[in-house]
């Protein structure tokens, strides 16, 4: 009798590093170096077709069948189609192109930051941007959430908004759940939520909440974040790609400035009084 043969293995899924990592011992050596080169270059997938991703690794379209089949997908497509997700939700993973060399590197990205800076300020409805600014000014409160790189910009505006008046609160602080700046929000204030690509689910719970309390409610996201719309008073959406590894921030933060330059007309003298006595103290502290 046969002895009994190994049970095959599990069915892959998860991302596409995680599939490979978990497969790579059982790949053979022609499997291995488009295993390498997909985990060196996963964007390939979708800038390039299967058979020029074969040529690239050097190995028969029929091994890169198998590669795939090892991975647990149906098909090449079913791996590039993981592979766009992954790069719409912005993982750094899935965006790095190191192939570009330096001083197109540089053109590109210069032409990037313009053409998402343009492609940002172009679709703000100006009347709905004077609203936000006159609701930032005259709220009773103003609370500022964000995380991960978010907590950047939220962080930014309050600067921005507390030397022009006071109750600007950043939330959560350090070791503090957001549960204590969610649950006395009412019509009078304004909540801020900055959710830009990659968002924690918290963000969806914090502004379902945050529209229950009957605060206004301000989101500065991405494309991506469109669909987070409906549960905010007013949707801010902004370009952030780029041509490399990491998003762009650039239109984020001009929007902010925007925003803060407009607060400060809204306010009007009693924002440049507390702007003078600021810098009076600054003076008496010697803290600059």
């Amino acid at each position: 009798m046969a002895p009994p043969s190994d049970p095959p293995p599990p069915p892959l899924s998860g991302s596409l590093e995680q599939r490979v990592a978990a497969a790579y011992e059982r790949l053979s050596p022609n499997e291995k170096r488009l295993a390498d080169l997909v985990q060196e270059f996963p964007h390939l997938l979708v800038t390039h077709s299967a058979t020029e991703l074969t040529e690239r690794a050097g190995v028969s379209k029929a091994a890169g069948t198998r590669f795939f089949r090892r991975l647990g997908f149906e098909s090449f497509e079913e791996a590039r189609k993981l592979v766009r997700d992954a790069r719409a939700w912005g993982s750094p993973v899935y965006l790095d192109d190191r192939e570009t060399g330096p001083s197109r590197a540089l053109e590109a990205h210069l032409r990037k930051d313009v053409d998402n800076l343009v492609r940002t300020i172009e679709s703000l409805p100006s009347e709905e941007i004077a609203v936000i600014a006159r609701a930032l000014a005259n709220a009773r409160r103003v609370r500022i959430f964000g995380l991960r790189n978010s907590h950047i910009f939220a962080t930014y505006l309050r600067w921005q908004l507390i030397m022009l008046r006071d109750r600007v609160v950043l939330a959560p602080g350090a070791g503090e759940t957001a549960a204590e700046y969610l649950a006395d929000l009412g019509e009078e204030d304004v909540a801020v939520v900055v959710a830009i690509r990659r968002r924690p689910p918290a963000i969806e719970r914090w502004l379902t909440i945050l529209r229950k309390s009957g605060a206004r409610v301000l989101l500065v996201t991405d494309r991506s974040g469109q669909a987070l719309r409906d549960r905010a008073t007013w949707t801010i959406a902004c370009d952030v790609r780029s041509t490399a590894l990491f998003d762009s921030y650039v239109s984020v933060l001009s929007v902010l400035n925007l925003l803060s330059s407009l607060v400060a007309s809204q306010i009007g003298a009693d924002g440049r009084r507390r702007l003078r006595r600021i810098e009076q103290v600054h003076g008496e502290l010697g803290d600059l």
